[in-house]
């Protein structure tokens, strides 16, 4: 009688154990900001809060998909959007598609329209930093839209909450191709 009442209670604790494990996958999308946050303070960027500086100026012109010239104070500087892997040449054709598409979303946003550029690295007129055009954070845009492909490492000296913003993005865009595959 013992034992059965011995095994009865452990089966009970199990298929509790298993019930909780199930309402947490149930609750999976309630705790992506916790993993989120996850990644940012596996990439170190927990205690940078300080603000990035700013420079602010006009698009001029496209250079590639990734960097533009942006006049600002007079002096004329080529702005490069942080986060993101150069396309290794040779280019297949996929990619070079996703270059004309990436230089067509820098013109809409950037080409004579104030721009605002969050430095993350500077050199003589050369600015590394992250977008903001029309409202818009283009950086995030690239990543959840999928045209350019994000390198964490790139982003470990910016603040925790921009990079925050730069791996939810990520996420998305994992979820959006993992809805894609089951819809295909």
């Amino acid at each position: 009688m013992f034992y059965t009442l011995h095994r009865l209670v452990k089966w009970s604790v199990v298929l509790v154990a298993l019930a909780g494990v199930y309402w947490l996958y149930l609750q999976r999308e309630a705790l992506e900001p916790v993993w989120v946050w996850y990644d940012v303070y596996e990439n170190g960027g927990i205690e940078r809060t300080e603000p990035l500086p700013a420079l602010r100026g006009e698009g001029l012109n496209i250079i590639d998909g990734h960097t533009f010239q942006m006049k600002s104070r007079g002096a004329i500087y080529s702005v490069r959007l942080t986060g993101f892997d150069l396309p290794v040449p040779p280019v297949s054709a996929g990619e070079a598609k996703l270059e004309k598409e990436r230089r067509e979303v820098l013109h809409r946003f950037v080409i004579g329209k104030p721009v605002q550029v969050d430095v993350t690295y500077s050199n003589l007129n050369s600015v590394l930093g992250i977008i903001e055009a029309g409202g818009t954070n283009l950086n995030t845009y690239y990543i959840a839209n999928g045209l350019s492909h994000f390198n964490r490492e790139y982003v470990k000296t910016v603040p925790r909450d921009l990079q925050y913003r730069f791996f939810s993005a990520s996420r998305a865009r994992e979820k959006k191709q993992v809805l894609a595959m089951r819809s295909e």
